[in-house]
């Protein structure tokens, strides 16, 4: 069976962008070593799984480059998860609106690499609702924002994660690897 995997930055007090949506704390302490994990992570992924506003933020960004990231972002399998978007301009792209556990519960049992998210927090939540999430990759980057969009705002309940491993990076990101307990 496929994993779903949370890939995402937050800031040491548990936000993933400031009040009003600023990531550039995020690039901020993007180091080479960093770069290159995260190369390596997405070649172990065939499948992204998106919000509409990270979609739409991703497509702006990718959809006209031509490196070997971009080039696998440009052609993985990208499903979206949005209540106003029909369609999606970038390629191998499928929106769902609703029946999203059904959804991803099939995705994760098809043939396939791992699918990865980014977020953002509806999206993350959504998953952590309906007990999709695999595995939990975090980044915790070396700042204190103090406002912003927090990772878990809209949990239900507690849930515990066993820890798998922690990483260094030479910015001062630290990436803590949770599992789902079985």
């Amino acid at each position: 069976m496929r994993k779903l995997i949370l890939s995402i930055n937050t800031s040491i007090d548990g936000f993933i962008s400031g009040p009003n949506g600023e990531l550039d704390w995020h690039f901020a302490h993007f180091g080479e070593d960093l770069g290159k994990f995260v190369f390596a992570q997405l070649g172990t992924m065939d499948t992204i799984i998106a919000g509409r506003v990270t979609y739409l933020s991703m497509f702006n960004h990718f959809s006209t480059l031509n490196d070997d990231f971009a080039n696998m972002m440009n052609g993985y399998a990208k499903i979206v998860f949005s209540s106003t978007l029909t369609t999606g301009e970038w390629n191998n792209s499928r929106i769902i609106s609703d029946h999203i556990a059904e959804e991803i519960g099939q995705l994760k049992e098809q043939p396939g690499k791992d699918i990865i998210t980014w977020g953002g927090a509806r999206t993350v939540n959504t998953l952590v609702r309906h007990n999709l999430i695999d595995e939990y990759r975090i980044f915790v980057a070396p700042v204190v924002l103090g406002k912003g969009v927090p990772l878990f705002a809209d949990v239900p309940a507690r849930f515990d994660l066993e820890h798998v491993s922690s990483q260094s990076f030479d910015k001062g990101v630290v990436l803590n690897t949770y599992a789902k307990q079985k």
